[in-house]
């Protein structure tokens, strides 16, 4: 237990910033121990409350070091330790300002959303707006003689940025008060990177791409021409630096927020397709590997002999040269993500009607000839099709989703760990826009049918390589895009479709049993009852579909996962709807099987209705069409 001091009561003196003082805030932390830590945050909130900067400074550093480990983040948020935090953005001291960001800032990220909801609640965004307020609009670092005053105004401001895009990303309270104190003002002149620097010039960018999102208040004063010019000068400017490359693609990411639902009507989609595309023409690996030589080179003497083992060991701590590729790897994702979105079109989404019904006999009807999951080529304009077709955008999507081996690369850089986890996500983003690609292109578009076979199969393959299969978020995001692949096929009636062997899909089988996750599970699922389907349209009957039905029937009988089940069960109608299958119908029994099924699914569901969500109307469907099912196959029998 820490010692308490005793209460001096004063009158409150006025904030010149208008700001509550670290004081005011003082008496509201606990300061008992938790059975949960193992440090008290006394000393810390002492050090806050100084009256000298330097400790001020130390008490900063001290909350941006603990956030690390999650289980800090709570009990400082709980604590009310961000009252006492957050107006020192504001303090005299640059230093201290700093500071306080920067354990803010690590709180946003180490945080995630939900930290970030909750600091919002707590009114961080107040001072964080009061410190922005300290700098006028279209404000010029060049104007500070002091070189070093002038670098901390910067990294101030920088370190703002960051936190108000966070936040902004995390919370629509946070967008709001954004637009409230047309902070866009003051943000859109840092897009001159020439006069602030490419970090501040990304940031803000970054905070701008976040903010302009579906932000009708904020999109017709982004449409003015001042601030239009000043975008179309930074595209238009052929820096070859990896800062610039990300700066340009997040500029293009405004670009298509604040443009018009349809784009093609000038020149604009072919400068923003154009430059996403020599984005991704960039080989992240050979940037990567220039990097490595670079510090090689830097390690060596002017006599061309290596330095000591010491001093190259102090060399490479000192390089930073991960920053080149860390930049191309993320204007890459935005690339990608960019993409995604314009081969998205919003009809393609229904709303689900959640009502409920107490009845068995919903008038549902599920005709599963009409995937839902299927996005129709005439929702995405010729003109975004042709552009995607003439800069070769499906081939470079296709190109990084291909595994790459980095590691022995990465032996002597810094940030090991974040490079490799940077370009898993790049091809987990580059399996994403494939999906939507194929699902929305017209298959002239994406080369063809062989081609397309072609990637499905490359697809088989790394499905089942060992580095998959122990990323569930990769692995999903790769049977996302099979199923995409292989519901595009199955729409052109490819042939190759009938030549599959169950043997060729035992992957699959495996994969849904082996695997804990829905996602996969559904893909699976879906993938599986996909090719069966072709085989259904064939009037005689194939042994291909007993292993099909044998599979979905297992899944029915032995899955605890409700959506999986209810999946399957779709697959099932789907499938062997048709009469023309009663013979293997019959034969595994699959009537009977779901009778027997029928009395624990109504259970389950009523058991689990509240915890159901957003899936719920869908379970409820699958089971209500399993009874209509049952009841036509009996009748038909």
């Amino acid at each position: 237990m820490g010692k308490s001091k005793q209460k001096k009561f004063k009158a409150k003196q006025q904030q010149p910033t208008g700001l509550p003082s670290v004081k005011d805030f003082e008496t509201e932390i606990e300061f008992e121990e938790t059975s949960t830590t193992n440090f008290s945050l006394q000393p810390i909130i002492e050090q806050l409350s100084s009256v000298n900067e330097e400790t001020r400074e130390c008490g900063c550093a001290s909350l941006a070091n603990l956030v690390s480990n999650p289980a800090h983040i709570n009990i400082l948020l709980q604590k009310d330790c961000i009252k006492i935090l957050a107006p020192l953005f504001v303090d005299t001291s640059p230093q201290v300002s700093i500071k306080a960001l920067g354990a803010i800032r690590n709180i946003t990220v180490d945080g995630g959303i939900d930290a970030c909801e909750v600091l919002v609640k707590k009114d961080v965004l107040t001072p964080l707006v009061a410190l922005f307020s300290q700098f006028e609009v279209g404000w010029n670092p060049d104007q500070i003689s002091l070189k070093k005053l002038r670098d901390l105004r910067i990294e101030i401001f920088t370190e703002a940025t960051h936190i108000l895009w966070n936040l902004c990303e995390a919370s629509e309270v946070a967008v709001k008060i954004f637009n409230k104190e047309n902070l866009v003002h003051l943000l859109w002149p840092c897009l001159q990177y020439k006069i602030y620097g490419y970090e501040l010039s990304i940031a803000v960018a970054q905070c701008l791409q976040t903010v302009t999102e579906e932000n009708k208040e904020l999109i017709s004063l982004c449409r003015l021409p001042d601030k239009a010019s000043l975008l179309e000068s930074i595209i238009a400017d052929d820096a070859l630096s990896s800062q610039h490359a990300l700066l340009k693609t997040l500029v293009v990411g405004i670009i298509t927020n604040i443009s018009d639902d349809d784009f093609t009507s000038n020149n604009l989609l072919t400068v923003v397709v154009q430059t996403l595309s020599h984005v991704l023409m960039v080989d992240a690996v050979e940037v990567l590997r220039n990097d490595v030589q670079g510090k090689s080179q830097e390690a060596t003497n002017g006599n061309g002999h290596a330095e000591k083992p010491q001093e190259k060991e102090k060399t490479t701590k000192k390089s930073g040269s991960s920053d080149n590729v860390t930049n191309i790897l993320k204007a890459q994702q935005i690339a990608l993500e960019i993409i995604t979105n314009i081969c998205c079109s919003e009809d393609d989404w229904e709303e689900v009607d959640t009502s409920e019904s107490s009845s068995d006999e919903m008038s549902v009807d599920v005709n599963m000839e009409d995937t839902p999951d299927n996005f129709s080529p005439s929702d995405v304009s010729t003109e975004v099709q042709n552009a995607i077709t003439s800069n070769h955008i499906f081939t470079k999507v296709l190109q990084k989703i291909e595994p790459v081996e980095i590691v022995p690369l990465l032996q002597n850089i810094d940030k090991q760990t974040d490079i490799l986890k940077s370009f898993e996500r790049l091809q987990i983003y580059a399996l994403l826009c494939c999906n939507n690609l194929v699902s929305s292109l017209e298959i002239t578009h994406l080369g063809g049918m062989d081609n397309l076979h072609t990637v499905w199969s490359g697809l088989v393959k790394l499905s089942s390589s060992q580095i998959v299969m122990k990323n569930l978020e990769l692995l999903e995001a790769v049977t996302s895009c099979m199923r995409a692949v292989v519901q595009k096929l199955a729409d052109l009636e490819s042939p190759k479709l009938l030549e599959v062997s169950p043997q060729d899909l035992q992957f699959l089988y495996e994969m849904e049993q082996q695997c804990g996750q829905s996602d996969i599970k559904v893909n699976a699922v879906r993938i599986v009852s996909t090719i069966g389907c072709a085989f259904a349209k064939q009037l005689q009957p194939n042994s291909f579909l007993k292993d099909v039905g044998m599979f979905l029937l297992e899944i029915c009988c032995k899955e605890s996962d409700l959506r999986v089940i209810a999946e399957s069960l779709d697959a099932m109608f789907d499938v062997f709807g048709e009469d023309h299958l009663d013979p293997i119908v019959k034969e595994i029994q699959m009537v009977e099987k779901l009778k027997t099924l029928l009395p624990s699914l109504k259970t389950q569901i009523q058991n689990k209705k509240k915890s159901l969500g957003e899936h719920y109307p869908v379970i409820s469907t699958a089971r209500t069409n399993l009874i209509r099912f049952i009841k036509y196959k009996t009748q038909s029998s």
